[in-house]
């Protein structure tokens, strides 16, 4: 159901609202932000389908979101600016003044929101030169590749801890490579 999610691109806000109890109806303490990309009723038919219990579940849980927020934060980065013509002017992106990433992001997802931005500042400057523009291009790239390595590390941990039949499953999910 996780994995669903990725592939039709539903969003984690129910999950949010809802967040998953341990046993004795207790909802767990430190996740109540979770859910930012899948449903409730997809994350328990993912859970379903790779057939572990709640103690496995609350183990993969967390690097399954995590590997889903580094794949969206790279796709985000790459469609950054897309869509405008000829002078358009990008909206720009909500800043917050928090040094403390929004939903507990890893520090390598808000360093490359932050260069992404950046270099989107220097494009709608028409003064910006070409240097400034070189050093901030070279920024997102190895933004970029910082979060890729992350998500790298992440997917084999969670390989790490799966049987072949669920990592088939996540593989064909997308979560996996």
């Amino acid at each position: 159901m996780l994995v669903a999610a990725a592939v039709l691109g539903i969003g984690w806000a129910a999950l949010a609202q809802t967040p998953a109890t341990q046993p004795g109806g207790a909802a767990p303490a430190s996740r109540s932000a979770r859910g930012r990309y899948f449903s409730p009723a997809q994350l328990q038919q993912l859970q379903d389908t790779l057939q572990v219990s709640d103690n496995e579940w609350r183990v993969i849980l967390p690097k399954i979101e995590k590997i889903e927020s580094l794949r969206r934060a790279t796709q985000s980065s790459r469609q950054a600016g897309r869509g405008r013509r000829g002078g358009q002017q990008s909206a720009p992106v909500p800043q917050t003044d928090s040094p403390v990433p929004s939903n507990a992001e890893s520090p390598e997802i808000v360093d490359l929101q932050k260069a992404s931005q950046q270099l989107q500042d220097a494009i709608n400057n028409k003064e910006t030169s070409r240097e400034d523009l070189k050093t901030r291009i070279a920024a997102l790239r190895e933004a970029r590749a910082r979060v890729q390595a992350e998500l790298v590390k992440t997917q084999d941990e969670v390989r790490d801890m799966l049987t072949a039949r669920q990592e088939a499953v996540l593989v064909t999910r997308g979560l996996l490579n």
